[in-house]
């Protein structure tokens, strides 16, 4: 191939890069316009949620909230097929669920989203909740694009990836 056609050819790709034009779709900013208040609407919509909780940094339990690399929105829910739990909250008094504070709760009640702003840092998370697949501490989890869902670890296998499965579906109806 002579200099011009390799000239011409670079230019055409370098025009079709600048443009835009490309058929490629990237999946991993597929939610970048969707609020925590947009997802919290829509799960709303599935039968057994109930009660959620909307993080802001007053009541955020785990610090990340607007941090750099952290979520920019989350979410706790309480899931109403779940039995009664006690949790201790001290040596000589317990609450049953639901809780009367479904973030302080966290996942246990039913589960969280958390959305990044973009599908790496929702990787990290992802990553890092599968540090604890093994333990006690254990909860279910999925990326979503840029999206971390988290099922309680009170649900059987089964269960987590049925609710998985229908938040995701009302997930994709948000335009």
């Amino acid at each position: 191939m002579d200099g011009k056609k390799i000239i011409l050819i670079g230019i055409i790709i370098g025009t079709l890069i600048m443009t835009g034009c490309s058929n490629i779709k990237d999946e991993s900013n597929k939610n970048k316009d969707i609020s925590i208040n947009d997802i919290s609407s829509t799960i709303n919509k599935i039968k057994t949620i109930e009660d959620i909780c909307i993080v802001t940094e007053d009541n955020d339990p785990n610090g990340k909230l607007n941090k750099s690399g952290g979520y920019i929105g989350a979410l706790y829910f309480v899931d109403i097929t779940l039995p009664k739990v006690e949790t201790i909250i001290d040596d000589d008094s317990y609450e049953e669920r639901p809780p009367k504070d479904t973030c302080e709760a966290g996942t246990i009640a039913g589960g969280s989203i958390e959305l990044y702003s973009n599908s790496k840092d929702a990787n990290n998370r992802d990553d890092y909740l599968s540090a604890f697949d093994s333990t006690s501490q254990a909860s279910g989890h999925k990326q979503y694009n840029n999206i971390i869902i988290r099922t309680s670890d009170e649900f059987t296998a089964a269960q987590q990836k049925e609710l998985t499965e229908a938040i995701i579906n009302q997930i994709e109806k948000i335009k």
